[in-house]
């Protein structure tokens, strides 16, 4: 009786799945399991790549010889001009930092657990890839409109196709998405206070261009009536496609 007593509780060891209680420590199924840190470093490395070369190969370039005649413009505050850029920037080079210096970005103090993080990290995976694929598929569809500032070009042209078929401002959608994948992916609590100040600030912009471009030295009417038909960063619930711009001409 005293043998099979000992022998038990050495069978039920063996079923036992111990979870390792660091930030990046082994992977488990359950508890506050996160991925390893290898592997997140590793993701970083490359999505930081991955950033870096979409970038150079497919984000338009103006053509230096083209003269670019500004009709109207926005001026930009320190919040909707440096500051914009400069939490999205800091949030890219999270990726490098990670890539390039283990635990000053995730793995130590200031990453944090949370139940099943390793589900959120892979939602920020899932998250990041498809706001990368989103911004190319704007910056293809918007060309050499695609600039940082709140502005209309005197040959400016309203685009209402590809996603902007259905979301009015999907480069900040994607640019969101992002940001908030690389926070999910590194459980960074700075990187998730930057994302909401991006969100704010994304609102900003897209009221100021908003207001520019329904304004009669943007597109007036036409822009109003595109509006009507299109999510600011989401697809309008219950709207067609806008296309009304198209119908009425997209030049003003």
């Amino acid at each position: 009786m005293r043998g099979r007593q000992a022998a038990a509780p050495g069978a039920a060891r063996k079923h036992t799945i111990y979870l390792h209680d660091t930030i990046g420590g082994e992977f488990g199924l359950g508890g506050d399991a996160t991925l390893p840190a290898d592997l997140v470093r590793w993701i970083s490395g490359t999505f930081f790549v991955l950033f870096v070369a979409s970038t150079i190969l497919f984000f338009p370039r103006p053509d230096r010889r083209a003269t670019r005649v500004v009709r109207a413009s926005h001026p930009l505050s320190f919040v909707t001009g440096p500051l914009w850029a400069l939490i999205l920037i800091v949030v890219f080079l999270a990726l490098l930092v990670e890539a390039i210096v283990p635990d000053w970005v995730y793995g130590g103090a200031l990453t944090i657990r949370v139940p099943f993080g390793f589900a959120l990290q892979g939602l920020g995976i899932v998250v990041w890839l498809a706001g990368g694929g989103l911004a190319l598929w704007s910056e293809r569809n918007l060309g050499r409109f695609t600039r940082p500032e709140i502005e209309v070009l005197a040959d400016h042209r309203l685009i209402t196709h590809g996603p902007y078929r259905w979301i009015r401002h999907p480069l900040y959608t994607a640019l969101l998405m992002m940001s908030a994948g690389v926070a999910l992916l590194l459980l960074n609590p700075p990187l998730i206070v930057l994302f909401f100040m991006a969100c704010g600030i994304a609102q900003r912009r897209a009221v100021l261009e908003e207001e520019l471009l329904g304004s009669e030295k943007g597109f007036g009417d036409v822009y109003r009536s595109y509006m009507e038909g299109t999510g600011r960063f989401l697809p309008r619930r219950g709207a067609r496609p806008g296309d009304a711009a198209e119908k009425r001409g997209g030049a003003p």
